[in-house]
């Protein structure tokens, strides 16, 4: 169950924030869930796009966490398609080139985490910011 206070905030029943990580490699969902969990955090998992547009029609969610490249229905146009509901977001991913940069920006993208450099304790800062702003 989600509570959802005032100016957008919602917590599940333990009064968690809570945050959806979408990830087709079922290896990243489990790190990057247990690394959240641990800091407190309730986190629900989606393995494509199209999952976690259908979790977003029955739960609120403080963040979405999502690779940029997955097969059917990338990160960017999942960011697209949450634009108009404001939902915070980050974008997860191995492709920082500079047009995906700006596409997902233009989504309304709040940042970037990149695997090859992912650390727990800067992405935990990084998740903390976002929901802060």
């Amino acid at each position: 169950m989600t509570i959802i206070l005032g100016e957008g905030t919602k917590l599940d029943e333990n009064g968690n924030k809570v945050i959806l990580v979408v990830d087709d490699e079922e290896k990243i969902l489990m790190m990057l869930s247990a690394v959240l969990e641990r800091a407190g955090y309730h986190v629900e998992v989606a393995q494509d796009a199209f999952h976690a547009l259908s979790l977003l029609g029955k739960q609120d969610v403080d963040l979405v966490i999502s690779d940029v490249n997955m097969p059917n229905f990338s990160g960017v146009k999942l960011a697209k398609r949450l634009q108009p509901r404001r939902i915070k977001m980050l974008m997860l991913t191995g492709d920082s080139s500079p047009e995906v940069v700006q596409e997902s920006i233009d989504s309304g993208v709040a940042g970037f985490i990149t695997k090859s450099s992912f650390k727990p304790k800067n992405f935990l800062a990084r998740v903390k910011s976002v929901l802060e702003q």
